[in-house]
């Protein structure tokens, strides 16, 4: 009788713990060749830490990896675990910034010419090839990875996991929120990629927080919970609500948010704010309202939060913020005026990712701290607890590095340092972005709470079910202009999309 095929990956019994906290206990996964297995959880339920430990940069308290039948061992090399076949793309790439395109893809891999040189002229075109599988010909191989948007890079790291034409392709693909900062166009393009690596025998491990996504992608589902396998089945058949309760478990309940009663006097007022991809743009937020800003990828609202902070030069800008007037706007007089931002990528541009969760916390109120002597770190230690209790945020303790914590929950950080400036004005991009299901209604009961204390909230977003729930007043963008304000029974994300698209 023949043996049937080993599992392309096979995972059984592992266990991780930190000090004394379990962060995977008798974990246990089997993905066959060519199946799109997603994996799912909410902040902090685990599976960060397994992708980490497939991946060799934590070593497993027990139990068995294998990858074809072979046993993979702890101290294995992340040459050893590529030889075997699995590639990674992590949330953050790992790209290196000052480095081209060509160069990142074949990093430890140069193709080599006779002497010994690298030979940059098969790498370009090999480059070139590899970006163009995935519909990225307008990715220039050439191109330092600076020079790249997020969508751009997050195709260079699709590539590199795949690999070179002609190179033996992954047994294994393991891909963390690959779709996170993509535009509709390039996510269908990476999907479509995945689903072409899975009809070559690939197995595809896929990480994410969108619902939808997950159902239209994969075969079957694990979902982790409090770091064990709450649930592995087959997709087919299951709805979005029944996967997000499959998820979150018995805590699930969707928030009702509901809209603010009477709005106070206006907080913001921007008149013909002009830059380059927003056209003659005035609105007004109020305070004890929540104002969404959207349209389409490119329709030009991702840019205004940082054109009103002075993160982005405006070519005009005439607006005030609680009667303080300006033409020139900066992130000093943004901070002055009362204005409160969390730019879409959080660590990046509004976090210290090294520093603590509590140095994060009360960064930008420390002046509140002050004293003869210096910082009050009696003060500053109450203050972080307070937020890390009020926002429920999961992390074994506030003297953790901020970036050891799930999005979630750096998001619930963030957060809590906003509601403690007490600022007039909340600017937020894409609160919600790379946040699971659990978390993210935690974070828009937040947004409305800060509304309800009497600040004006401005949601940049591009979910339009997510503005529905959340705003008063939902204004759209079109190439660059704003064509529709919505509220009321108007409010729906249907409209919202009618209003961006027509």
């Amino acid at each position: 009788m023949t043996e049937p095929d080993p599992p392309a990956l096979e995972v059984v019994g592992l266990r991780k713990s930190f000090g004394p906290v379990e962060v995977l206990r008798d974990v246990a996964l089997s993905l066959q060749p060519g199946e799109i297995h997603g994996l799912l959880g909410v902040n902090g339920s685990g599976k960060s830490t397994l992708i980490k430990v497939l991946s060799g940069l934590h070593r497993p308290d027990g139990g068995t990896i294998r990858v074809l039948g072979v046993e993979l061992t702890a101290s294995a090399s992340s040459g050893d675990r590529e030889a075997m076949g699995l590639r990674f793309m992590h949330q953050d790439l790992g790209l290196c910034p000052s480095m081209t395109v060509a160069e990142n893809l074949f990093v430890g891999r140069y193709p080599r010419g006779a002497g010994g040189w690298i030979d940059r002229r098969r790498m370009r075109r090999q480059a070139a090839e590899m970006l163009g599988s995935l519909g990225a010909d307008h990715v220039d191989p050439d191109a330092p990875i600076s020079a790249l948007g997020p969508g751009q890079r997050a195709l260079v790291g699709m590539a590199r996991a795949l690999g070179a034409p002609g190179a033996e392709r992954p047994r294994v693909l393991v891909l963390d929120e690959p779709t996170t900062s993509l535009t509709m166009r390039e996510t269908a393009q990476l999907l479509e990629a995945v689903r072409r690596a899975a009809r070559a025998g690939v197995a595809v491990l896929f990480v994410s927080h969108d619902m939808e996504e997950v159902l239209a992608l994969t075969d079957r589902v694990t979902i982790l919970r409090d770091g064990r396998v709450a649930t592995s089945r087959e997709t087919a058949g299951l709805g979005v609500d029944e996967l997000v309760r499959l998820v979150v478990g018995d805590s699930f309940r969707r928030a009702e948010l509901g809209t603010s009663a009477a709005p106070g006097d206006a907080v913001l007022d921007v008149r013909a704010l002009s830059g380059p991809s927003v056209h003659d743009l005035s609105f007004r937020v109020h305070a004890r309202e929540v104002v969404g800003l959207t349209g389409l990828v490119g329709a030009g609202h991702e840019d205004v939060p940082y054109l009103l902070v002075g993160a982005r030069p405006a070519a005009t800008l005439d607006l005030s913020v609680s009667g303080v007037a300006t033409t020139r706007s900066g992130p000093r007089w943004a901070r002055a005026a009362g204005v409160a931002f969390l730019a879409a990528d959080r660590l990046g541009d509004s976090a210290i990712p090294n520093a603590t969760v509590r140095e994060n916390a009360t960064l930008g109120n420390l002046r509140r701290l002050r004293r003869w002597y210096g910082i009050d770190f009696g003060s500053e230690s109450a203050e972080s607890a307070a937020i890390v209790r009020r926002y429920e945020v999961v992390c074994p303790s506030d003297l953790a590095p901020l970036r050891n914590l799930s999005g979630g929950n750096q998001q619930k950080v963030l957060l809590g340092r906003i509601e403690e400036s007490r600022g007039s004005l909340v600017v937020v991009h894409a609160p919600t972005q790379g946040v699971d299901v659990g978390s993210r209604q935690r974070i828009l009961r937040a947004l409305r709470d800060l509304a309800e204390a009497g600040a004006g909230v401005l949601v940049v977003s591009n979910d339009y079910e997510e503005l529905e729930a959340l705003c008063d007043r939902v204004l759209v963008m079109r190439r660059g202009r704003l064509v529709q304000s919505l509220e009321g029974a108007d409010k729906t994300h249907h409209e919202i999309l009618v209003a961006a698209a027509s």
